[in-house]
């Protein structure tokens, strides 16, 4: 009954050639999306705004940021303590223990980053003292 096989092979190879096509980019556009949404994402860019925040800033000044977004995606084995912290001249945002985001600040000041309360840091900015 079927003269032209050779059209059926074509055929069958254009549809799987769509569907794996469809597949992939399915596939690319959902990776992308949880790329987005991600904790290695939202680290680095509150350690930058952060280390940002603290060039714009001049020394005496005292800051409460709220971070409550922090706080919803960290990991239960890190401490609130330890989300935020200050490494040198680096501003450093850890919400598991396998990634950090990190972003140097220029300015020359002492900088203290506590917690203030469950979904809050408190930084200060001094100036440096000489020894």
């Amino acid at each position: 009954m079927i003269r032209n096989k050779r059209g059926m092979n074509l055929l069958t190879e254009q549809v799987v050639f769509i569907i794996l096509n469809v597949l992939f980019l399915s596939i690319l556009l959902a990776f992308l999306y949880f790329q987005g949404a991600g904790k290695i994402i939202l680290e680095k860019n509150t350690a930058k705004q952060i280390a940002l925040l603290i060039d714009s800033s001049n020394s005496g000044t005292e800051i409460v940021l709220d971070l409550s977004n922090l706080n919803e995606k960290k990991e239960s084995e890190v401490a609130w303590r330890d989300v935020v912290s200050v490494s040198g001249k680096d501003v450093v945002v850890r919400l598991d223990e396998k990634s950090e985001g990190r972003y140097t600040f220029f300015n020359d000041v002492n900088v203290r980053i506590d917690p203030a309360s469950e979904t809050s840091y408190r930084i200060v900015i001094s100036e440096v003292q000489d020894e």
